[in-house]
């Protein structure tokens, strides 16, 4: 029905990622974490990592096919928050 357009859940590219606060990942914060905390942390960082290459995988083919479902205004969007997402993996 959709012939291969992800456009119906382009909103999933610009949910926020709940993850730890950076300040928790360095030093003594990190050193005073129990090690079911730090697992929990470097988890969250692993899934979210992953979420971010699926959601880059997934939407560039929007881009790269052009559907003919997308009107430019659309195209634009998603390209802005595939740029993001790339900014945000590069962080992590």
């Amino acid at each position: 029905a959709n012939q291969g357009s992800l456009g119906s859940i382009d909103a999933l590219l610009g949910c926020p990622l709940y993850l730890p606060k950076n300040e928790l990942l360095t030093g003594d914060a990190w050193n005073g974490l129990l090690r079911s905390q730090k697992e929990i942390s470097c988890l969250a960082l692993f899934y979210g990592i992953n979420w971010i290459i699926e959601l880059i995988n997934s939407f560039s083919t929007q881009i790269e096919g052009q559907h003919a479902s997308l009107t430019q205004a659309t195209f634009e969007e998603i390209s802005a928050k595939l740029l993001k997402r790339l900014q945000n993996l590069i962080f992590l």
